[in-house]
């Protein structure tokens, strides 16, 4: 992948039907495996699965668990090559939008990437998964391996209210979350979706 800090690994995850609803980055958080990390590799079998063309990217400076502006900076251009049709492997989406995931202190990194000007109306959504809300405490983590502990209690609704419901649905699965003063319960329906395999593409430079 082509960034201002010179040539990234990638890898390009497709549905095996060739039916792709939206091409996504999906960038790993501080792990020295990078986009061989286990876990990343299974989550992108099952976004391009689900219907999704997944590129991952790599972060040398994450995988070196060192944090920098550098990281930022190429997942936006990662984000801004597969919009413009990552050079002729992706067909570029007929919104001209991708999506955007980042996992762990990626989630943070891509949120800020999909701000810059360079992505403007080239985004159709982005996600944090499992990403930080706090950096004193994460660096903590980094540093010495010991972090604070977690309030175990959700926080209020911002809007002040006692109740709510909050409706998302994902790959056929729709969930109904109540929120209550007494705590929250989930209550989940499953759609007919239907199972695909998928196919990976990897590339490497250097």
């Amino acid at each position: 992948i082509p960034t201002r800090h010179g040539l990234v690994d990638g890898r390009i995850y497709r549905p095996a039907d060739g039916n792709s609803r939206r091409a996504v980055t999906l960038v790993p958080g501080v792990h020295m495996d990078g986009i061989r990390e286990t876990r990343l590799v299974g989550m992108a079998e099952d976004l391009a699965a689900s219907g999704l063309t997944v590129l991952t990217v790599a972060s040398p400076d994450l995988q070196r668990f060192r944090i920098t502006p550098e990281s930022t900076d190429i997942i936006e251009d990662a984000a801004l090559w597969l919009a413009q049709g990552a050079n002729g492997a992706v067909p570029p989406e007929a919104d001209g939008q991708i999506g955007m995931l980042g996992i762990s202190f990626s989630g943070g990194l891509s949120i800020v990437a999909a701000g810059r000007p360079a992505l403007r109306d080239k985004v159709n959504y982005v996600m944090s998964f499992g990403g930080h809300g706090d950096l004193p405490r994460v660096m903590r983590y980094l540093c010495s391996g010991n972090a604070p502990a977690m309030s175990a209690s959700p926080p209020p609704f911002t809007n002040g209210a006692t109740s709510g419901v909050m409706k998302r649905t994902f790959n056929g699965r729709t969930e109904r979350r109540q929120q209550t003063a007494g705590g929250s319960r989930a209550k989940t329906r499953r759609g007919n979706a239907e199972e695909q395999s998928s196919e990976i593409f990897e590339f490497r430079f250097g």
